[in-house]
């Protein structure tokens, strides 16, 4: 199953989310890995000197962030969070951070010289035509039934 003009991220999160499921719902399946893209992660680069010229410590800011995370904050919110008090006024994580959203790969891989999601389904006595769909085969309606779960 192709999924062309998606993002590596796009494409994995749909893997994670529609095709995997599609697939565990199918009997005699045991486990469905998913390989290559990547996962959106949000990236913080502390600043090490406003960090010391304001005087907090790092144990200060995994503090705050590891409080923040909990409730799931958006990026706005993740830079607004309080870290500390400076110059008798309030100190934000932008104030000695970068913090945005990026995308980080767990691995490559890849068909031939192209990145690509790859899809590995593992089961007991798994008959491989069951997963396609080709014309006058029995598994045809079994094929488009996951590619529509899958695919929405």
């Amino acid at each position: 199953m192709a999924i062309a003009d998606q993002t590596p991220v796009a494409a994995r999160l749909l893997a994670e989310t529609r095709v995997r499921p599609a697939f565990e719902a199918l009997a005699g399946v045991r486990e469905v890995r998913i390989l290559g893209g990547a996962r959106e992660i949000v990236q913080m680069r502390v600043d090490s000197g406003r960090r010391a010229a304001f005087g907090v410590v790092w144990s200060e800011i995994e503090k705050a962030i590891q409080a923040a995370l909990r409730e799931r904050p958006s990026l706005t919110e993740l830079s607004r969070i309080l870290i500390g008090e400076a110059n008798d006024r309030a100190l934000y994580l932008s104030d000695v951070a970068q913090v945005e959203r990026t995308a980080e790969a767990d691995g490559w891989a890849g068909l031939g010289a192209h990145a690509a999601v790859v899809v590995e389904i593992e089961g007991d006595e798994l008959d491989p035509a069951a997963f396609e769909a080709t014309p006058g085969n029995d598994s045809d309606a079994r094929g488009r039934r996951v590619r529509s779960r899958a695919m929405g």
